[in-house]
């Protein structure tokens, strides 16, 4: 599998600060660089995912999605090279229909699970807490505390641990969008969203006979390790991204985040982009996406905007804000101007006359 590539300065998905300030914008387009990148992405897009899990298809959504940051490109460049990758993920969505959605069309849960495990890929460390000290590997590394030298029974625990606190996660953000919770999502909402700018730690301690098993290294401590033993995970926050930088990166303004949070029963309109880039920022499925833009007044189902169709698939296929955003832009090119409202904080037209100036 391509190795993750991350290039953001907060845990918000990659690549998310305004695309013109990072890519210079000129003149030509070198088609046979682009041939020889859609060329290196048709072997990812080849894997076949049945029967893989949540957690090997969350690092592969995330070596797709990290295709579009591997070349140097100009501006245009970018633009249709994220075409290309998009054109190549649906292709393996035609041929992989069974890993994104069911024989209904809803989307299965292994895939509605891998797009919120991509969201703490880049922010959060875990391993083992052995008293002295831990022994940490980035989440997308997990599988490597099955390398640790002890006994089976115990990494297995270990990362089983790991997996229950993803998942009670998980079942936090479903529930946040159940028809029951529907006067009182925003307080839980608003947590979930701040919590997605936290670096933190998922260490697994251990204790026998009711105390805490610790050891001065990581050897010691398995030493130790008997037949009878208790596990625990408490996570901790070990750093954040500022909340105004990070909320503001993802295409929303910090005060309109603000007054929509603090207006718990009113219906004051909030534009239908920030709740695209809410869910996008909490890795929402297409129909958790759907739920919090029916929470709010809108929907994609049935629209004819090209916006919408163009969102709509981001969420179906996983292709995350940034290659959504970058359709948006070349459809743009495409029309000759600023025809369709991008996921940026100020949708600024797009001046053909200025990229294709000599």
């Amino acid at each position: 599998m391509v190795g993750i590539k991350s290039v953001r300065p907060c845990p918000v998905g990659a690549g998310e600060n305004n695309m013109a300030g990072r890519f210079a914008v000129r003149v030509y387009i070198t088609l046979w660089r682009h041939f020889v990148e859609v060329k290196c992405m048709n072997e990812l897009f080849k894997e076949d995912l049945t029967g893989k899990g949540y957690q090997y298809i969350a690092n592969w959504i995330l070596s797709c999605r990290g295709l579009l940051f591997e070349g140097d490109y100009t501006y245009i460049e970018f633009l249709s090279a994220a075409a290309g990758i998009c054109a190549e993920w649906e292709q393996h969505y035609e041929a992989n229909k069974s890993v994104y959605e069911d024989k209904d069309g809803n989307c299965t849960e292994v895939f509605q699970r891998a797009l919120q495990y991509a969201t703490y890929i880049g922010r959060v460390n875990c391993g083992v807490n052995y008293g002295k000290g831990v022994y940490s590997v980035p989440l997308e590394d997990v599988e490597k505390i099955s390398a640790i030298p002890a006994p089976k029974d115990y990494t297995i625990a270990v990362q089983k641990e790991i997996r229950r606190e993803f998942l009670a996660r998980y079942q936090r953000v479903t529930a946040c969008f159940e028809d029951d919770n529907r006067d009182e999502y925003k307080p839980t909402l608003d947590k979930l969203v701040r919590a997605c700018f936290n670096y933190e730690d998922w260490m697994v301690a251990a204790a026998q006979m009711g105390k805490a098993l610790t050891g001065n290294t990581l050897m010691d401590f398995i030493s130790k390790l008997g037949d009878s033993y208790t596990l625990w995970l408490n996570p901790h926050t070990t750093g954040k991204c500022g909340f105004v930088t990070g909320i503001e990166s993802v295409g929303i303004s910090k005060s309109t985040y603000n007054d929509y949070i603090g207006f718990s029963k009113s219906e004051k309109a909030f534009d239908k982009k920030m709740f695209v880039n809410i869910a996008f920022l909490l890795g929402l499925s297409y129909p958790l996406a759907e739920k919090l833009l029916h929470l709010n007044g809108y929907t994609f189902e049935g629209s004819e905007r090209a916006f919408d169709k163009i969102c709509a698939k981001g969420f179906k296929l996983g292709f995350g804000r940034d290659l959504t955003n970058a359709l948006i832009e070349k459809r743009n090119l495409d029309l000759g101007g600023d025809m369709i409202p991008n996921l940026q904080k100020n949708s600024k037209a797009l001046n053909i006359a200025n990229l294709l100036a000599p």
